[in-house]
């Protein structure tokens, strides 16, 4: 992983983060639509964050 460039895209992964927390913030059946709604958008900060396809990984693959 490139460091330099984790440290450019910090601020848009923070922000997408806090977007999550904000979007999960409900509460009973109402938080679990939330955080299913949430997961693909989760994956797709994580894969921007690292800079690479995670799902597409074997390791990653493996795990889930």
């Amino acid at each position: 992983m490139n460091w330099t460039t984790f440290l450019f895209k910090l601020p848009m992964v923070i922000g997408g983060i806090v977007g999550i927390i904000d979007k999960v913030r409900a509460s009973g059946a109402d938080k679990k639509a939330a955080v299913l709604a949430v997961l693909p958008e989760s994956i797709a900060l994580a894969e921007f964050s690292v800079g690479r396809d995670l799902l597409n990984d074997p390791a990653i693959a493996q795990l889930l």
